[in-house]
């Protein structure tokens, strides 16, 4: 009996072994068979995949749920003909492909079909979807397009993928690798989620791991790592500083009390006032006390910009003598009431009459500024070493010294308002009616505030020069009158809809203006309207050579600017004059910007190439013109070369009469212009007396002068004399605007 119960047990043990081993081999065969499956492309991918390189219809022909050596091989042969054999040998054909080898046979059939330039690959970690935004996922290298993808199966991973054009297709395979996303805002923290705002958009994740102390994160500059799917860590950077920005360079920020910091690689803005946006650097305004910044290891990381600048103040970089060079060798100044010298070591007062020079080696500069403040506003800070117009006349405001490349920076700092001081009789002549004076004291405000968000110079801590690359700035001394212009606009600017315009302004019209599309502006400009600058402000088509000819040769039709001498001129420019202004210009228009400059190829077509000759001169002919009548293209032909010119600028420079006569509207007359008065012309051969085959000169009659968009200000000046309000000639010349304050 005892034997027999043993036998039993031994039977029963042996069962249950024999159980557990098959048990083990299904299990161990099911991970294979799913490992396998992971590592292959399912039918349906794969013919998603051959809709991008071929119109042939596989969904039909391919059957099952995975590809096999067999159907790899017909598709193969199908799309790559003349590529050569099969690269997979030595297995069956009722074999599943691998991944990789399904991959190189595709990328093979890539290449045969011609798509080598549509499909390629690249490795990316996805973090989410942009809020908003369709179809485009946000990853570790910025923002990419997608097509095909679960992102909530590939998030916080890294992967290879294949891409049609910029667009995520396909995964190809994950990599086990971690990935730090730098420098993102934590907009807000719950416990499964985050909601993150890059510089490039929002991202919301959901259905995260238990994020730890949300109430902590929240409105914070941070690093978040991922791994494996898995939101793997959060590192705060909330060490924050503050101060007034001096300068803004591509690798490093000045702040005022910290000195230069260098910016971390991946150094993000944020415009945290309003609307959260990302924003970028023209948002850190030199000058101003804005942002606060993150920094992690003395590198700043991070910009919160807080608030708008009130814009108050302009930094303006003052040029050499003749505004011949942003840097000086020397800086001579003289003081009217007592000054202090600020030095990186100390500083130094100085009294009503003194005179200091500064030089580059001198060891103040081994600081990174110096700075001169008067006492009080009315001290005035004479620069005996920079001649100008109006003779040595004394700044306003403070000077702020700096060395760049062995020389020295020089810019003063003052309020708006006294800005404008300077600049109305500098770009306006004092004379005008007083009126006229008001409106360009509102021309020149609302031009100020964009350059100062603009922020040109802000590596150099400015936001303008005073040259007429901007506006011109104590080239002249200020009257009561001029003063009192800006005093009686205190603060008011031109806006369209939300926005300070772009108030352009010119010395005199044609007697019509163009709009904005003559400098091909990205951003519209409706307020700025081709129309007469004449009591009926109509619109006139003038884009075709016969009608402005007749409409600039017309001397019967008034306009406001029909007493001014630059209204209409005329001037004759010899063939031989007009190739020296071509080849002496050639090369620096087309390195100016290289579209601007086309030359003819052998098949007809224009590109651009540089070239600086277009040989002996054969014709000249104006093939295109804007709004109003002005030239904007000009096609010249040569011996050597065919070149078309674009815009009116480029035009005006090639033909300028630099060793002619131009006589004017009043028969007075102007000698070597070295730019055309505007690019309103029409230009006509004029031949040889004995061989009238034979072209020797253009004669160029035309009118106004300036670039003709936005204010007339001698139209302005006539139309103050008529009686009419600085508001009512502010809203003719810019349509649709409405005047604003920025400040009292």
């Amino acid at each position: 009996m005892e034997k027999v119960l043993v036998r039993k047990r031994i039977f029963a043990g042996i069962i249950c072994v024999t159980l557990l081993i098959i048990m083990i081999v299904v299990a161990m065969f099911s991970s294979k068979r799913e490992d396998i499956q992971e590592d292959e492309v399912s039918l349906t991918d794969a013919v998603m995949l051959l809709n991008y390189i071929s119109e042939q219809n596989f969904e039909d022909e391919l059957t099952g749920d995975y590809l096999t050596v067999a159907q790899g091989r017909s598709i193969y042969a199908k799309l790559c003909k003349n590529a050569g054999a099969f690269p997979i040998k030595g297995k069956a054909d009722k074999k599943r492909l691998a991944r990789q080898e399904w991959f190189d046979i595709y990328m093979k059939c890539v290449e045969a079909q011609g798509m080598s330039d549509m499909i390629s690959t690249a490795d990316y970690t996805v973090i989410g979807t942009l809020d908003g935004a369709d179809n485009q996922v946000y990853t570790d290298q910025g923002i990419v397009f997608y097509e095909n993808i679960d992102i909530h199966q590939v998030r916080f991973k890294k992967g290879t993928y294949l891409l049609f054009g910029e667009n995520i297709i396909y995964q190809i395979a994950e990599k086990k690798e971690e990935t730090k996303i730098q420098n993102v805002y934590i907009k807000k923290a719950g416990e499964d989620s985050l909601m993150l705002m890059t510089t490039e958009g929002q991202v919301n994740l959901t259905k995260i791991a238990s994020v730890q102390n949300p109430q902590l994160l929240s409105e914070n500059v941070a690093d978040i790592t991922v791994y494996d799917g898995e939101l793997k860590e959060i590192t705060l950077k909330n060490d924050l500083i503050h101060g007034k920005i001096m300068s803004v360079q591509d690798e490093e920020i000045e702040i005022q009390g910290y000195g230069s910091l260098p910016l971390q690689e991946n150094f993000s803005i944020y415009k945290t006032y309003g609307e959260l946006e990302g924003g970028n650097k023209k948002d850190l305004v030199v000058g101003y006390d804005v942002a606060e910044f993150a920094v992690e290891d003395g590198k700043v990381c991070a910009a919160l910009v807080r608030k708008t600048p009130d814009m108050q103040n302009i930094r303006v970089l003052i040029k050499t003598s003749n505004f011949a060079d942003l840097f000086h060798d020397s800086i001579t100044m003289e003081f009217t009431a007592e000054t202090t010298v600020v030095y990186a070591d100390g500083e130094k007062v100085y009294q009503a009459g003194d005179s200091v020079e500064f030089k580059p080696g001198d060891s103040c500069f081994s600081g990174n500024w110096v700075y001169i403040e008067p006492k009080d506003s009315t001290g005035r800070i004479i620069l005996t070493s920079v001649e100008r117009d109006g003779g040595q006349t004394g700044y306003r405001g403070i000077f702020e010294i700096h060395k760049v490349d062995g020389k020295l920076c020089l810019i003063n700092e003052l309020l708006l308002e006294e800005y404008l001081y300077d600049v109305v009789p500098s770009e306006m002549p004092a004379s005008y009616d007083f009126e006229a004076l008001k409106v360009q004291a509102v021309c020149a405000r609302s031009y100020a505030y964009n350059q100062i968000l603009y922020n040109g110079y802000a590596q150099y801590g400015a936001h303008v020069d005073d040259s007429v690359s901007y506006q011109v700035y104590h080239n002249v001394s200020p009257t009561e009158d001029t003063i009192n212009a800006v005093k009686e606009t205190c603060g008011e600017v031109a806006k369209y809809e939300d926005s300070v315009i772009d108030a352009y302004y010119y010395s005199t019209s044609c007697g019509v203006t163009t709009d904005a599309d003559i400098w091909e502006c990205a951003e519209e400009k409706p307020y700025i309207v081709s129309h007469t600058v004449d009591e009926s402000n109509e619109y006139l088509d003038l884009t075709s050579e016969k009608s402005f000819s007749t409409f600039i040769n017309d001397k019967s039709r008034a306009s406001y600017d029909s007493d001014v001498n630059w209204y209409r001129w005329r001037t004759r420019v010899s063939l031989k004059q007009l190739k020296r202004n071509i080849d002496q210009n050639m090369m620096e228009r087309y390195q100016a910007n290289p579209q601007n400059i086309l030359t003819r190829n052998e098949d007809g077509e224009y590109e651009s190439v540089p070239v600086d000759t277009v040989g002996t001169v054969k014709s000249i002919s104006i093939t295109k013109r804007g709004k109003g009548g002005i030239a904007t293209e000009m096609i010249i032909k040569g011996s050597k070369n065919t070149v078309k010119v674009l815009t009116e600028y480029n035009i005006r420079i090639f033909l300028a009469p630099v060793n002619s006569v131009l006589t004017r509207n009043d028969k007075s007359s102007v000698n070597s212009l070295s730019l055309l008065p505007s690019a309103y012309i029409t230009a006509l051969p004029v031949v040889d007396e004995e061989d009238s085959k034979t072209v020797v000169a253009y004669e160029m009659y035309g009118g106004g002068y300036g670039h003709g968009a936005g204010m007339s200000q001698n139209g302005a000046n006539a139309m103050a004399k008529e009686g009419k309000g600085y508001e009512e000639i502010l809203q003719f010349f810019y349509q649709g605007i409405v005047l604003e304050k920025l400040y009292d």
